[in-house]
Parts: structure tokens; C-alpha cells; sequence
């Protein structure tokens, strides 16, 4: 990628493309915004056209369908595909396999915000005319749990055993299943704008926005099993507003971008790297040793825990959205132009 040989490995016109990802067994990505797309690849042919820089022909993208406006992807243990979204603001939950689609109206509700699909349990989370829903699949019903403000995020936690709700300053853990409150994290004076699990599900990481008079932000990490908050993040001023967090797959480093990269040790919240970094997306690769930002400047590939910058690639426009394969091996992302780029990360 960038200063590794070769750069881009192939790249794919998607009109209107928003969300992006791989399968998890890395040998499809996929990609759209009103229509989803499945690409298939060979990962050994990638590997061998590293050199090159090749478009991807119109059929090798299968084009799965027209269903209003993507909010989503998940995959499941078996490489299942599920996609969600709204069309006329009615709730459409598809699974693609093979090529196939299954489509469904949800319940009957009325999109007002947010959709969150869990493919362990097989359960969605959505703010809908209704309130704060929960479908499963499974019984094939929904339950409405109490209110659920237009502006709240909702995200599952891996197992789905847990569902995060923000309420502005605070974060409550719900059980999916009865829509009971475990636990309610207040620790924050300002609105949550960032919430994310880490791929274990033992670590729940909160970023706010930014105060409008001092221009500083807020940052908490909590441990989930049992609940406990990392008391060094208490009363830390972080410059400008949090735009992404990410937990590495080891639970050792919380990393976090605001007006640059930061790095902190999740044992006792020492900040222990900070690099000048003005992207507003990451991602780190599924060992743990790499973390890549990209923005309106760029692709950028930084060591962990170093924060030393290994590589790094100009990309037209802004990139929009990057995710890495499962394997590791690949990076895909989406640029403001359209164009769907595949890396190979040596």
C-alpha cells in the first residue's frame, strides 16, 4: 500500500457506492449505497497482479438488487451476507447467498433512525415511529422497548448479548431480548458521537463531540465483564472532536483520531503515542500490528504501538470508507469519486 511495491491491486466503478466490506471468509467484497454489489476475487490472482492496476469488469460485480437506501452490512459465522436499509422509510432486512436475495418488510414500522443488525443472534436494532424495536428473526417478531430519541446511535455488541444506546451524554446497556436496562454509563457532559466494541466484546469505547467554547472532547473505556470504568480516562480534555475509535484485537491499545492519531495504553489510560493526522476513518488490521487512516488526504499505514508511519498512497478525493479483509491481506476503500480501490497489505 503506497510505500509497499505495487499499490493499488484493481479497482471498480460503483455508482453511488456508500458502504463497503469483505465476506468473512475474504474472497467477495462488497459495496453500495441503493444497490449492493458482491465482487468475487481470487486472492492468489491478487497477489500476482500486485504490479498492475487492473479495472474490474462489469461481471465479476453481481448486482443483488434495488432496495431504497443501505444503512448496513453484517456477516455471519458462515459467510452470510445481510444488508439493511429503508425504502420509503419502511424496514427491509435481505440475506445474500449465492448471489440470491430474500427481501421483507420488518414489522410494519417506519424508519425515524439508525439500524443495527447483529448476525449472531440474528436480531436488528432500530428508532423507528414506534420507539426503540428489536426484531428477531428467529421468532420472526418484534418488540418495542420504551423511546429511542431520532439522534441515537444503537450498536450490538459481537455476541449480540448487549445493545448500546446513546442518550446524548450517557451510554445504556440493553438486553436485547426484554429491552431491560443492565447498566447505564454516565460519564460524559457532552453528546456521544462514537461508540464501538471491540471484536472480543470485553471492551466498550466512548467518544463525545467537542465543547463549542473550550474546542475539547471527551474519551471513556470501559470493561464489560465485569462493568468497570478505566479511571485514567476520567477528566482528560482531548483537543477537537473524536471522529473514530478502535480497540485492537489484544484489548492492549485504544486508538482514537481526532485533529491527529492518538494511542493509549487501555490498561491505565496513559497516552502514549500521538502522531499529526487530519483523516477521519481507521482501521486496524485483524493481528493488531497495523492501523490505517484515510481522509481527504490520503491513505496513511501507521505501526502499532510505534505510530511510526510505514506507508501510505494519495487517493483522488476523499476516502469515505476502508475495511479490512479477514485475513488481513487485503484493504478496501471508497473514495469520494466512486471508485472502489483493492490493496494488498504485504
Amino acid at each position: 500500500l503506497g510505500d509497499y511495491p505495487g499499490g493499488v491491486v484493481r479497482t471498480l466503478m460503483v455508482e453511488g457506492a456508500g458502504k463497503i466490506g469483505f465476506s468473512t471468509d475474504s474472497k467477495q467484497f462488497y459495496a453500495g449505497s441503493k444497490m449492493l454489489n458482491l465482487v468475487d476475487f481470487k486472492t492468489e490472482e491478487a497477489k500476482a497482479s500486485i504490479a498492475q492496476t487492473a479495472r474490474i469488469s462489469p461481471a465479476q460485480a453481481v448486482q443483488l438488487g434495488h432496495f431504497g437506501n443501505l444503512k448496513g452490512f453484517a456477516t455471519g459465522a458462515g459467510g452470510e451476507l445481510w444488508a439493511w436499509g429503508n425504502f420509503d422509510r419502511t424496514l427491509y432486512l435481505w440475506e445474500a447467498v449465492s448471489g440470491k436475495v430474500q427481501t421483507g418488510e420488518i414489522a410494519g414500522s417506519k424508519l425515524a433512525s439508525n439500524i443495527h443488525f447483529n448476525a449472531a443472534t440474528r436480531r436488528m436494532a432500530a428508532c423507528t415511529d414506534k420507539g426503540l424495536e428489536v426484531f428477531s428473526l428467529q421468532e420472526n417478531t418484534g418488540k418495542v422497548f420504551g423511546l429511542c430519541n431520532p439522534g441515537s446511535k444503537l450498536v450490538f455488541s459481537p455476541d449480540g448479548s448487549k445493545l448500546a444506546r446513546t442518550a446524548v451524554t450517557r451510554v445504556e446497556l440493553l438486553n436485547p431480548a426484554d429491552g431491560m436496562v443492565m447498566n447505564s454509563l454516565i460519564e460524559h457532559n457532552l453528546a456521544i458521537n462514537r461508540v464501538v466494541f471491540s471484536a472480543d466484546g470485553k471492551w466498550l469505547a466512548l467518544g463525545t463531540s467537542s465543547n463549542q467554547m473550550t474546542g475539547f472532547s471527551q474519551v471513556s473505556l470501559w470493561k464489560l465483564n465485569p462493568l468497570e470504568l478505566v479511571p485514567g480516562f476520567r477528566g482528560q480534555a482531548i483537543p477537537f472532536a473524536i471522529s473514530d475509535l478502535a480497540v485492537t484485537p489484544d484489548g492492549q491499545w485504544l486508538l482514537g483520531l481526532t485533529n491527529m492519531l492518538r494511542l493509549w495504553q487501555t490498561s491505565d489510560a496513559k497516552q502514549m503515542k500521538f502522531n499529526g493526522n487530519y483523516s477521519t476513518i481507521m482501521a486496524v488490521s485483524p493481528d493488531g500490528k497495523l492501523v490505517i487512516t484515510a481522509g481527504n488526504r490520503g491513505v496513511d499505514v501507521w505501526s502499532i504501538p510505534n505510530l511510526e508511519r510505514v506507508g501510505g498512497v494519495s487517493v483522488p478525493g476523499t476516502v469515505l470508507n476502508l475495511e479490512f479483509s479477514a485475513n488481513g491481506t487485503h484493504l478496501v476503500t471508497l473514495g469520494s469519486d466512486g471508485v472502489l480501490r483493492l490493496w494488498a497489505v504485504p
